[in-house]
Order: structure tokens, then sequence, then C-alpha cells
């Protein structure tokens, strides 16, 4: 596997470290303001035309060691000893999302399945719900990974690029094949505290 990174800045085109044509996946992720118009997913359909394109909206931005709340970056992939299968799919509401995991699952389903990457709205989804429902469909020993799509301090709009220009309600799905692949994840949560202490009087699911 061959992984380069990739960054944009409204100043200029896409950096790219070499010409990689040839990049089976381009993951990449930026600001709503950068997505919106689909000129970021043109430039790198230009650069990429063999590629799976699939990124996201974010709540800023990781890039070297700079972390920014503008621009766009990514990564693009090449595959030696593995494979990619790609799915994508929509969502109205968050009571769709277990369903939607299990769509997803099932069209990515072998039996050299290593991994899945879930890129998913972040306003229109129950995250939890679509994992589960992925989980449902390959089983808990298959790696789960990705996240939702964010707006950075807006939660207004959230866009998915599921090889195409990046939409809301949008979740694509990426399934890694083969011995090869080695896939490891983890997660952070936590809060801080704000404001005045309140009592949650009724839960259902993720909303209070």
């Amino acid at each position: 596997m061959i992984v380069d990174g990739l960054s944009w800045m409204a100043a200029g085109a896409w950096r790219t470290p070499r010409a990689a044509a040839a990049a089976d996946l381009v993951l990449y992720f930026g600001a709503r303001a950068w997505m919106e118009d689909g000129r970021r997913f043109a430039d790198l359909r230009a650069l990429y035309p063999k590629a799976c394109l699939v990124g996201c909206s974010t709540g800023g931005r990781i890039c070297a060691e700079d972390v920014e709340d503008g621009g766009m970056t990514g990564v693009a992939v090449t595959l030696e000893r593995s494979s990619i299968r790609f799915h994508s799919t929509t969502i109205d509401h968050p009571g769709q999302s277990r369903r939607r995991g299990l769509e997803i699952a099932q069209a990515l389903r072998g039996d050299d399945l290593a991994g899945v990457l879930l890129l998913s709205d972040g306003l229109n989804v129950n995250g939890s719900e679509l994992v589960a429902g992925a989980a449902d469909a390959i089983g808990l020993q298959v790696p789960i990974s990705g996240g939702l799509a964010g707006d950075g301090p807006h939660f207004s709009r959230t866009l998915v690029g599921a090889d195409q220009a990046p939409r809301p309600n949008v979740i694509a799905a990426v399934g890694f094949y083969g011995q090869a692949v080695r896939i490891g994840h983890g997660s952070a949560g936590g809060w801080s505290v704000f404001g005045p202490r309140r009592m949650i009087t009724n839960a259902r699911d993720n909303v209070l």
C-alpha cells in the first residue's frame, strides 16, 4: 500500500507529493464552505481519474502537525496486495440509521472482508445505530471505523462525497479485502463543563 498526503488551501490548488493518477482510493476532509460548490471534488477527479473519491465536511482538520479550521486535507491510497469495494446510500432521518447500516454491510459482505470505513451525514444519522446495523450483517470480528461529517460550529448542514460531489443525507462506505490488510482504530470521548447545571427530564436514543 502506498499512501500520499494531500492538502488544499484557499490561496492555491491541491498540493500532492507525486503524480498518482493510478491511486485506488482518495479520502478527503475539510470545511463545508469549500466542499459545497463541488469544485474541489472536480479537481480531485481530474488528478485521480481512476480512484474512488470519498470524503466529508468536518469541524476542523489535521495536516502534519497543524490543526486548522480552513482548507482541506486527504490521502491518496494505492493498493498493492488488497482490494476495495464501495457502496453508498441516502438517509432521510435518524430512525433509518440501523437499516441503512445493515444495507451497506450486506452489500460489502465477503469472506475476505478485512474492515469497513463508514462516513456519514452528521445531522441526520444516529451513529451508534448505523454501526450496530452494520455489525448485524458482518459480525463483530470485522473492524468498522470512520465517523460522522461535521460542520464546524454551525450544525447547519453536513456533506458526504460518495464518489461524487459532496451533498447532505449521504452515507458512504468502503470495504477493504484481503489477508494483507490490517486495520487498527481507536476513539476518545469526553466533554468540558460549561453553562449552568441542568436536569435531563427525557431522553430517547441520542436525543435529550
